[in-house]
């Protein structure tokens, strides 16, 4: 942020200057045209050094123990992952415990892998973040930030149906 910034303010200034020093008419439209393409062209300067700049990120991990749900109605045994549309996206849909509370995460299909596990299912997410206390990160820009899961099921969780009619 702060090179876009300074950035700016010098090329306002080399506007400014220059309009003074070689300027044909120097009244006060020209120095307000003069700062204007002077802040237009030093955002643009300033957002492609920023987006240059190398960001210093740290990958977070965060684990969830999954919970079981069971419909009486539709699913017999153990459920810990749903499927589904919501507005239109594929998302996973999942229950886990936090602190003696249950709370519910939503993931899109494009961000989830899916492994099996001898253990208890759970979730592991991975985002990528801007460290906080990095100098670098006063300048630089980052737009690259994203999360991914892997979440671990018991075996015969993913339900395998092959249909073949060849009549």
């Amino acid at each position: 942020m702060w090179t876009i910034i300074i950035i700016t303010a010098i090329a306002i200034f080399i506007s400014c200057y220059t309009e003074y020093k070689y300027g044909f008419y120097s009244n006060e439209f020209d120095y307000f045209i003069s700062a204007s393409m002077g802040l237009i062209i030093g955002c643009f300067i300033g957002l492609a050094i920023a987006l240059a700049l190398p960001a210093k990120t740290e990958i977070v991990k965060t684990t969830y123990n999954l919970e079981a749900l069971q419909d009486n109605n539709s699913v017999k045994g153990s459920f810990f992952l749903g499927s589904g549309q919501i507005e239109g996206k594929m998302k996973y849909v999942f229950y886990y415990e936090r602190d003696g509370f249950y709370k519910l995460e939503q993931a899109d299909y494009e961000e989830v892998r899916i492994k099996y596990s001898e253990g208890r299912p759970k979730a592991e997410r991975f985002n990528k973040r801007n460290v906080k206390d990095a100098f670098i990160n006063n300048f630089a820009i980052d737009f690259n930030c994203y999360n991914e899961y892997i979440i671990y099921v018991p075996k015969g969780t993913i339900k395998q149906n092959y249909s073949l009619d060849a009549q």
